[in-house]
């Protein structure tokens, strides 16, 4: 499989950034597949200080275009935007000079790779899937960034449409995948895969009962979500209590570094050790020499549903941690036994809680083993697979794009033309079936369109009132006696279908499609099978064209499924000229032995049963 992945942040581990996109990246090249990603060459990137505007390389067989757009936290909001709006434009245009796809992943944040993500997935007529790493525009909204009403609603309008675009979404938490939700998906778009844990990381696996280290790790971004201050405080109060052998050592930059540094002065907080920021492989020979890990942010509910890297990289080196976070990632900690909670501002709580554990080494080493243990929910070769099952479903979606908007367009146009110009032989075929026998002129069975959705289909009644409870129920056969005199006629001619042109404009079907789907069918497709509802269903189609009813139902969703891989609008001219012939030749009107014989027709209820109504078997 071809996927193209636009991440704004991609690194991999010789860069001072998360290295999701890499590692998973780098997993599925290795299991055969081609992987391009289309990035930048940030402050945090092993591509930082690129000289060329453009940039093309091989990163451990991943092809990587890489944008000399410039990007630090250390920047300011109107920075960070130019950077953001910058990248989506671009990186929009290298979308559609890369080599094409079979799906379009985009990972946020920003939000504006979802923008990137969902135009070059619809100009190039594939699938598109979305990953939220971060609740975008709330977070920045409850951060305060963010304040203009205009500005949020344009933003919260944007994030919406790619929603929409996307087949499929994958959150890094529970809570967030609750808030994409609240915007109206539909759950089962959404999907739930952290961040991983790298086990290669840990550099000291033995758990010592004798352990005596005295130095708390915070390693990540120094910005106003992540909100260090609450940890400063914690290590104010231990001054205070006289406990200057605990060591606190920072590993990060941000906008609030300097801030931090000058509370460190200012309050003589000399326990305090800031390093900079370091590559992940450091960030792994400093936490083989860690007591505790922290994990902190700010007291906001949007920061409650966060799944940050740091925290999976305390799991995979087996460092017990400490957290101020109310959601997530305390219940995990919690239930686990690999850690524990503080409340935000309370440095009192912080600091007994850091004394607790620092002075107690067993209790410690428990809470290693135990890191250790939740850390294998969470190993990045499992997740790379899930993540890529998600990728390779949504293949198998139809996609929504110029070709097949056009397409669209095409199908409504031709089907008004065509009930304008039939109206008069439908209103003459209406008043016939209405003066035969008084009942309905038209049949509404319910089928399966696009996607498993259902639909009432239009249709000429062509048997008499209740048919499926008589007779031979939901088959039938060429001398049927449920038949009437005027369906005899519409069948012999295929115009029983005509009043599907309606469901043509109104968008549930198509000219050209599979047939539409017995839901009783629908419920027994293999994965395979359902490809077929990959594309809206039509009046005519390739199984329709190549023995029509004469086949059996296997058949005929093996040529329907061969159909929804290889659709085009050429194969769709090719079918209507074709399906001409096969209706004046008067080809497959009817199954073989009526589809007795066909175990797609035998259904586990009767057909006397009132759940069974409607499923008429297709002509």
């Amino acid at each position: 499989m071809k996927i193209l992945y636009i991440d704004q942040y991609y690194s991999n581990r010789r860069g001072n950034s998360g290295t999701r996109s890499h590692e998973f990246a780098r997993r599925w090249v290795q299991g055969g597949h081609e992987v391009t990603i289309v990035t930048t060459a940030s402050a945090y990137s092993h591509l930082a200080g690129q000289r060329r505007w453009l940039r093309r390389s091989v990163d451990d067989g991943i092809s990587v275009w890489s944008l000399r757009i410039p990007y630090a936290q250390s920047m300011g909001y109107a920075r960070r935007i130019w950077s953001f709006a910058s990248f989506m434009v671009v990186s929009t245009v290298m979308g559609l000079l890369v080599p094409k796809p079979d799906v379009v992943f985009a990972s946020s944040t920003p939000l504006t790779v979802g923008v990137t993500g969902a135009i070059v997935a619809w100009l190039r007529t594939r699938p598109f899937v979305f990953e939220v790493r971060d609740l975008w525009p709330r977070a920045p909204i409850e951060l305060g960034a963010i304040r203009n009403r205009f500005i949020i609603a344009i933003l919260e309008a944007v994030e919406r449409w790619i929603y929409r675009r996307a087949v499929a979404i994958n959150a890094l938490s529970p809570g967030m995948a609750a808030g994409v939700v609240e915007t109206g998906v539909d759950p089962a778009r959404v999907s739930v895969i952290s961040n991983a844990c790298d086990f290669d990381l840990r550099r000291d696996p033995v758990f010592q009962a004798t352990d005596d280290r005295r130095t708390i790790v915070y390693a990540g971004a120094l910005g106003p979500a992540n909100d260090v201050a609450d940890l400063l405080g914690i290590a104010a109060e231990l001054k205070r209590r006289g406990r200057g052998d605990i060591e606190f050592v920072i590993a990060g930059e941000g906008s609030r570094e300097r801030s931090i540094r000058e509370r460190i002065r200012d309050d003589d907080l000399t326990q305090f050790r800031m390093t900079g920021s370091l590559s992940r492989a450091e960030v792994g020979e400093l936490l083989a020499n860690a007591s505790l890990a922290v994990t902190c942010f700010a007291p906001l509910p949007v920061l409650a549903t966060n799944s940050p890297n740091k925290f999976f990289d305390y799991l995979a080196c087996g460092v017990p941690q400490i957290t101020n976070s109310p959601g997530w990632l305390c219940q995990l900690l919690e239930e686990s036994g690999a850690g524990a909670y503080w409340p935000w501002g309370d440095a009192t709580a912080g600091a007994d809680l850091v004394e607790s554990l620092i002075d107690h080494p067993t209790r410690r080493a428990v809470m290693r083993r135990a890191a250790s243990e939740l850390a294998n929910r969470f190993e990045r070769g499992r997740l790379a697979g899930e993540l890529f099952n998600v990728l390779r479903d949504a293949t198998r979606a139809e996609v929504r794009g110029w070709s097949i908007a056009w397409q669209g367009l095409f199908d409504r146009a031709c089907a008004l033309v065509g009930l304008a110009l039939l109206s008069p032989l439908l209103a003459a075929v209406t008043w016939k079936i209405r003066r035969e026998d008084g009942g309905p002129a038209f049949y509404r069975p319910e089928r399966i369109g696009l996607g498993g959705r259902t639909f009432r289909m239009w249709k000429f009644r062509t048997m008499v009132v209740n048919a499926e409870a008589s007779g031979l129920g939901l088959n039938v056969e060429s001398s049927d006696p449920r038949i009437t005199r005027i369906g005899t006629w519409l069948r012999k001619w295929s115009l029983d279908e005509l009043p599907q042109l309606i469901n043509v404009v109104t968008g549930d079907m198509r000219l050209v499609g599979p047939r539409p789907a017995l839901p009783a069918h629908a419920e027994r497709y293999t994965p395979e099978q359902r490809e077929r509802l990959r594309v809206r269903p039509g009046l005519t189609g390739w199984a329709q064209v190549n023995g029509r009813n004469s086949l059996s139902w296997t058949k005929n969703l093996e040529l329907d499924v061969w159909y929804a891989r290889r659709r085009s609008f050429r194969l769709d001219l090719a079918i209507l000229m074709r399906t001409l012939g096969v209706v004046i030749r008067r080809e497959g009107l009817y199954e073989n032995d009526a589809g007795l014989g066909d175990d797609f027709n035998r259904f586990s209820t009767s057909v006397h049963d009132p759940v069974t109504k409607d499923r008429e078997k297709l002509p």
